[in-house]
């Protein structure tokens, strides 16, 4: 769905470059599949300093430990996986929210609930069904500067704000326990 969408995207923004980073890196042939299928040019993270690396390839499969944290700082939009298809729960947003990005997540993201319905109620991140949503979501930040940026401020805000959550938790059982 996501290689669908992107090939969409790069007719109105041909500029537009993707990185694709797996969960669990044991997928990577599977989202290799998916690029093939698509006919979309790729190159991994682990090959980029072989000679026979595809440098002009459109889509990075990020297939090393520990690097996308610096990705989020030059990307524009993330989309959050895990949360197309029933199953998953969706991955956590907070990571591309406080690089500034704003984010897409599917409908099925149980597992981060608060976060997300903060994220969207702030504006920093949209519900996404399929690929024809990704397109029209992405569309809209990609063709406004100013509005994703305030999309990225916002989602970083919303999560902001919930930092701190868990030690404020902490001084409510600490508080119990001394009653007890």
């Amino acid at each position: 769905m996501v290689a669908s969408a992107y090939c969409e995207l790069r007719k109105d923004f041909p500029r537009l470059a993707l990185t694709i980073a797996p969960r669990h890196l044991d997928r990577t042939p599977e989202v290799e599949s998916a690029l093939r299928a698509a006919s979309l040019e790729f190159v991994k993270a682990s090959e980029l300093n072989s000679p026979n690396a595809a440098h002009d390839a459109d889509v990075l499969i990020l297939d090393t430990m520990g690097e996308l944290r610096g990705f989020y700082r030059r990307g524009a939009i993330a989309f959050v996986g895990g949360s197309l298809a029933p199953g998953r729960g969706g991955q956590n947003p907070a990571e591309p929210a406080l690089a500034d990005i704003p984010v897409l997540i599917g409908p099925y993201h149980e597992n981060q609930k608060e976060i997300v319905s903060s994220m969207v109620n702030s504006g920093g991140a949209r519900i996404v069904k399929n690929a024809g949503d990704i397109i029209s979501e992405a569309s809209k930040w990609l063709g406004d500067e100013g509005a994703l940026q305030q999309a990225g401020r916002s989602a970083r805000a919303s999560v902001s704000s919930g930092a701190g959550g868990a030690r404020l938790a902490l001084k409510h059982l600490e508080a119990l326990i001394s009653l007890g």
